[in-house]
Formats: C-alpha cells, structure tokens, sequence
C-alpha cells in the first residue's frame, strides 16, 4: 500500500496536510491540539478529542474516503525574521513518499539550522531540506525534522 503526505508552509505560520493512500482511511490521528485543526471538508468526517486533545477524524463513508487535507493552525514558530518548523512524522511503512513545499512563497531553509533524521530498524539517515522535498521511505520509522525557514516572495 502506498501512501503520501504532502505539507505546504504558509506565510500566516499555518501548515497545511494532504494525506493519501492506496486503500481507504478508517481513522486519522492528527497530532496536534484539536481546537488549533481545521479539517478540508469537514463534512465528511466524524470527530473526536482523545485523551491527549488531539483530533481524531473517522470518515463517515469508509468505503470512499482514500484522503484527508486539514491545517494545523500557528504551528510554525517565528524566530527573528525566520519560521521554525519542527515536527516528528510516523512512517507507517514502506513506500510512503512526502512532498514538501509553499505554493504561496519561495521557501529556503537555511542549512546550517535545519536537520531531519529518520530513524527506523534499519539505522538512521540525515537529509538536507532539499533531499526531502520528494523522498519515498522505503521502512517504518520517524522523521524527525527541525528546520529554520526563510519565506521569501515569489520573482
């Protein structure tokens, strides 16, 4: 089974999510506190806070549901002039891709300042902001990522 996540920086400090895969989602845990989520569609989902406040969205169609979009609201942080992103994203299993971007602005990372690792069974592995811009995991795992953003307007 094949799945994508792809996330989109806005310049309000927003993060934006589309997940997808190969066969219906019968639920969705999204880590973050749930009064700070808004859900694409919000129609088609069932929703709940768990015992930790975060959002857990079941499709009321499970037959049809293959993707869920929403926006973790204020997740970037600002620091000085630049926007700190810093999350850990299970990899569920292999052939999950991620897709990073801002269709709103040019993003720079600045090297020096941004790491991500995965960790997995198989070992760790260090990315550079650019590498992880379409990369496919080929393992369970986390990707831990802590990058310094420059969102710079677009030419």
């Amino acid at each position: 089974m094949w799945r994508k996540l792809s996330i989109n920086f806005k310049p309000n400090r927003d993060v934006e999510y589309y997940y997808h895969r190969s066969e219906p989602l019968k639920q969705y845990t999204i880590n973050w506190p749930s009064d700070q989520v808004i859900l694409k569609k919000p129609e088609s989902w069932l929703t709940i806070k768990n015992s930790a406040g975060f959002l857990v969205a079941t499709p009321k169609n499970t037959k049809e549901v293959y993707e869920i979009g929403y926006i973790k609201t204020d997740f970037l942080q600002k620091e000085g002039d630049f926007l700190r992103y810093r999350e850990d994203i299970t990899i569920k299993g292999p052939d999950f891709g991620i897709w990073l971007g801002s269709p709103y602005e040019e993003l720079s990372a600045m090297k020096r300042y941004s790491t991500a690792v995965f960790l997995s069974y198989k070992g760790s592995r260090r990315y550079t902001p650019w590498q992880l811009t379409e990369e496919v995991f080929d393992s369970r795992g986390v990707l831990s990522v802590n990058w310094l953003l420059e969102i710079l307007p677009k030419i």
